[in-house]
């Protein structure tokens, strides 16, 4: 199974967002509290093209109830939601019964 460090997600999400939405090709200067809102980033299509590209490169899908302008505001709170649906999602165990890695 592949274990995800926030840090390298946040990585990767800031790298989409920069390149795609803010058409920056420096995503380090993207800081991981900043509003997406108030850098006018977000609205409708921008939330479901990085929603699209979180389900396609974590293999997840996003729960409808996790799209929020809150949880999809900052770089944190985007790897925060995608950190708690990788953690729920279901793995295939050894034996070839689904499991959750959640106790």
């Amino acid at each position: 199974m592949i274990t995800h460090n926030a840090n390298d997600l946040r990585v990767l999400i800031a790298r989409f967002v920069a390149a795609e939405l803010l058409f920056e090709p420096d995503p380090e200067k993207l800081a991981p509290d900043a509003s997406l809102s108030a850098l006018g980033v977000l609205d409708s299509t921008s939330i479901l093209e990085l929603i699209d590209f979180i389900e396609a490169e974590f293999d997840v899908i996003i729960s409808l109830d996790a799209i929020t302008s809150d949880t999809f505001d900052t770089l944190n709170n985007i790897t925060e939601t995608l950190m708690a649906h990788l953690s729920s999602r279901p793995t295939v165990s050894t034996a070839g019964s689904a499991s959750t890695d959640s106790p």
